[in-house]
């Protein structure tokens, strides 16, 4: 185990060191950044009813539904565990016999075949939600 504990401490360090340095400079950017768009920013948009903010309809669909899906993800993964659990309290009560490896095997497949269902549920979900949000954004540019 000692073989490994020095390059792992050395790669620790300098990632750490990596990652201060890139700190600094992505403030740096950022600051020139906002500098460069505050130049640009004429003082008229900002009156109220002028300045709009950006909608999350494009061509691209730049809208994350992340939330959706670490939620759906979590309540699979919770699902889960909870069908593993009951599967392998009733096999455990019912057959003693059966071999312990594959009762564990199937607490962990409920488990990822739970987390895949509901990463599928979220990704249905969220293409309605985007068709719908498609579907208003062209009858509004039709309208106009």
């Amino acid at each position: 185990m000692e073989f490994i504990t020095i390059p792992l401490v050395v790669g620790m360090i300098t990632y750490g060191i990596y990652g201060l340095f890139e700190l600094f400079v992505r403030r740096k950017e950022r600051i020139l950044l906002i500098e460069k768009i505050g130049e640009k920013i004429d003082p008229s948009l900002l009156q109220i009813g002028k300045l709009k903010f950006p909608s999350f309809v494009s061509d691209k669909m730049t809208f994350s539904f992340s939330v959706l899906k670490w939620g759906f993800l979590l309540l699979g993964v919770g699902f889960g565990l909870l069908v593993g659990i009951c599967f392998h309290v009733l096999i455990i009560n019912t057959f003693s016999d059966f071999p312990r490896y594959i009762v564990d095997m199937t607490c962990g497949a409920c488990v990822l075949m739970f987390g895949g269902l509901g990463l599928i549920l979220s990704f249905v979900i969220e293409k309605k939600i985007t068709r719908e949000e498609v579907r208003k954004a062209k009858k509004k540019l039709e309208q106009e």
